[in-house]
């Protein structure tokens, strides 16, 4: 990693206060070098020696080199009992499973998930993306071991199913929504081929 024209152990505090103050355990601060083309990690906390190999530096050809080198772990087996490596992980595909049940629809503009649509235009909410809810060898090859709990709330229940059905709004607490909003957010727009 090359220095950046100011000093790093700057970066770093900035970078420690950042995570105490939104109570994170990883993260990391990256510049660009529009001359150089490519984007550099100047400082970083919590990820794997492995993760920073491949990430350290990508430029806009690397496809998400980053991302698609973190998700390779989930070939290994019992990745999850590897604590920094699930953290990392989770970080990546807590957000990702919200994007799915949330936003991600056919081309015909349903929601992709089946059970979803089911539990949803039932007057569901979608309450909680359970992280390793199912890590039988089924549940970690099927959907990395997310499991998902809906809510059936009988006060709710007409109110969420006529904005599903009508206008295609989706009932979901606060912590699903708000794990859209996260730090693994970025890699939404990953390509994996």
């Amino acid at each position: 990693m090359t220095n950046p024209p100011f000093e790093l152990p700057l970066l770093v505090s900035a970078l420690d206060r950042a995570l105490r103050i939104t109570n994170q355990r990883l993260g990391n601060i990256q510049l660009i070098d529009w001359k150089a083309g490519y984007l550099e990690i100047v400082a970083q906390q919590g990820f794997q020696p492995d993760f920073l190999d491949c990430s350290r530096r990508v430029t806009s050809s690397d496809s998400c080199a980053s991302g698609r080198a973190l998700l390779a772990h989930l070939d290994e087996p019992d990745w999850f009992k590897n604590a920094e490596l699930e953290a990392q992980l989770r970080s990546v595909l807590e957000p990702l499973a919200a994007y799915y049940f949330l936003k991600a629809r056919t081309p015909k503009g349903r929601l992709i998930d089946s059970v979803a649509r089911f539990h949803l235009g039932n007057g569901a909410r979608l309450e909680r993306i359970d992280w390793l809810g199912d890590v039988s060898p089924k549940g970690l090859r099927e959907s990395a071991g997310i499991m998902v709990n809906y809510l059936y709330r009988l006060e709710d229940i007409e109110k969420n199913h006529e904005a599903f059905a009508n206008r295609d709004e989706i009932a979901a607490s606060s912590a699903v929504k708000k794990l859209l909003k996260n730090e693994g957010r970025r890699l939404l727009d990953m390509r994996l081929s």
